[in-house]
């Protein structure tokens, strides 16, 4: 046999033990890695569908989540509005007549905005920043807990605020914007024009060109308000707790209060002018 044909038929010999010990056992690998695959495809789809029984749960705890808070919200503001009607306990039957009247009278103005503005922090607030509403002697405390510092308005009896509690035994702040409630009841509709704009202006130049605006003269007086009330009805504890460090009873006067002169007597002679 010539050389050629011997290694014609090595050849064959070899793609036969090949084919019958290597390739079969490999195309049958192939085929078991192939259904395999098909199989946890078809699973990972099954596993991807959620069940109409789990729809159903999620939906139904959405629907809850969504109720409870509707209902929260709803509660607090029924809250808000009773504030309309809250009144000090130190007050006469006649004085507390008057103060629930005012609000719908001489402080109409004021408190209908503190009151709104209430509102819109209740139905804008998100489940981790709600608000919650308290109540001290006449005045209603609507506030949002963020832990991000404090900072408070009054409007009417109305104080909105963040990070504060209705207690002046633990809170400067608050009783710092009580004593804008009693400013509230004294200037009636002039409280926006004579404290609210001047403040919120003199707010944003605290701590710039050396202007301090606990240093301007309503929020002086506002301190002073509060501390008397205090001190007259025998709360003796949030009266001493009162820092007078960060809320004075004493004004110096700064550029501001000479800027704030030119303000009022634009006012003053609008109105005149109106009048006559």
């Amino acid at each position: 046999m010539k050389f050629h044909k011997l290694i014609s038929l090595a050849a064959d010999s070899v793609d036969e033990y090949v084919f019958e010990y290597a390739a079969v056992p490999f195309s049958r690998y192939a085929g078991n890695v192939a259904e395999a695959v098909r199989k946890s495809s078809v699973a990972d789809k099954r596993d991807s569908i959620p069940s109409a029984p789990s729809v159903a749960v999620r939906s139904l705890r959405s629907a809850s989540r969504s109720r409870a808070d509707y209902g929260e919200k709803v509660s607090t503001a029924f809250k808000i509005d009773m504030g309309l009607l809250k009144t000090d306990s130190n007050q006469s039957f006649l004085g507390k007549v008057w103060t629930i009247a005012s609000r719908f009278t001489w402080e109409r103005s004021a408190t209908a905005i503190g009151n709104g503005y209430s509102h819109l922090r209740n139905i804008f607030s998100d489940k981790n920043e709600s608000v919650n509403v308290d109540y001290y002697h006449g005045a209603t405390l609507v506030n949002k807990n963020t832990s991000k510092g404090e900072w408070g308005m009054t409007l009417g009896p109305y104080i909105n605020g963040m990070d504060m509690e209705a207690d002046p035994a633990k809170d400067a702040m608050f009783t710092h914007e009580y004593g804008h409630t009693k400013q509230s009841k004294i200037f009636g509709h002039a409280y926006l024009s004579a404290v609210g704009v001047p403040s919120i202006i003199g707010a944003g130049f605290h701590k710039k060109l050396g202007h301090d605006h606990h240093n301007e003269w309503y929020e002086v007086w506002a301190n002073n308000l509060s501390d008397n009330y205090l001190s007259d009805n025998g709360y003796l504890a949030e009266a001493e707790s009162f820092e007078k460090s960060t809320y004075p009873s004493v004004q110096n006067p700064d550029w501001y209060f000479y800027s704030s002169i030119a303000y009022y007597a634009g006012h003053l002679s609008t109105f005149l002018i109106f009048l006559f």
